[in-house]
């Protein structure tokens, strides 16, 4: 988790030209994927995951300041707990990754339907 929010702070401060960025956009990509994986390890209903999903798809908005990120990379460090007084700030996070998930378009139709 730490990693995917270094890696956002890293493409933050990149120039968005040039090769600097695609390689920090490529580390960032991966980091998050594995970032989520991870947070898909902690139990289904628990706060901890709730929180670790907000920042992490705030990270992936690039909607948090780069200093908070960083800040919450060196708490989130190491086996300790995760710092649960995370409380997202300000609007909330528009992800699909957030998004109730559906079988297959349409699925809900076909089932009211029976």
């Amino acid at each position: 988790m730490a990693r995917a929010l270094n890696a956002a702070v890293q493409l933050a401060r990149t120039p968005n030209d040039g090769p600097a960025h695609a390689s920090a956009s490529r580390a960032a990509a991966l980091a998050a994927a594995q970032a989520w994986r991870t947070v898909s390890l902690v139990r289904a209903h628990h706060p901890e995951r709730r929180a670790l999903a907000l920042l992490l798809a705030r990270a992936e908005a690039g909607s948090a300041d780069p200093l908070e990120l960083a800040r919450w990379a060196r708490l989130l460090r190491g086996t300790a707990r995760c710092p649960i007084s995370f409380r997202p700030a300000r609007e909330p996070i528009r992800s699909p990754a957030l998004a109730p998930h559906r079988a297959r378009p349409g699925a809900d139709r076909a089932a009211a339907g029976r």
